[in-house]
């Protein structure tokens, strides 16, 4: 596997690139800032909040919005929810 080397002129942060990758990985004085994403068109990590309400949506609350049962009035009230969250 052959890496690409970028060093910036007036800051020493390091660059390594993977050929073919979308991923670079920066570091700074010798600490791994870590990843740098470079394909958020194709997919974009999420944020923590969003992850913890869908998984509460996925875990807790799975019922038919259209039901009358307990599932699916709770499904309905999340719903009804995230629409006045976002309006």
């Amino acid at each position: 596997m052959e890496l690409l080397l970028f060093l910036t002129g007036t800051v020493d942060i390091i660059y390594f690139v993977i050929p073919g990758s979308k991923t670079v990985f920066a570091f700074f004085g010798g600490i791994n800032l870590g990843e740098i994403y470079l394909d958020n068109s194709a997919t974009t990590r999420i944020s923590t909040e969003v992850f913890d309400a869908i998984k509460e949506a996925y875990m807790d609350d799975y019922g038919n919005p259209s039901s009358l049962h307990g599932k699916g009035v709770a499904a309905e009230r999340l719903i009804k929810e995230a629409r006045k969250s976002i309006s």
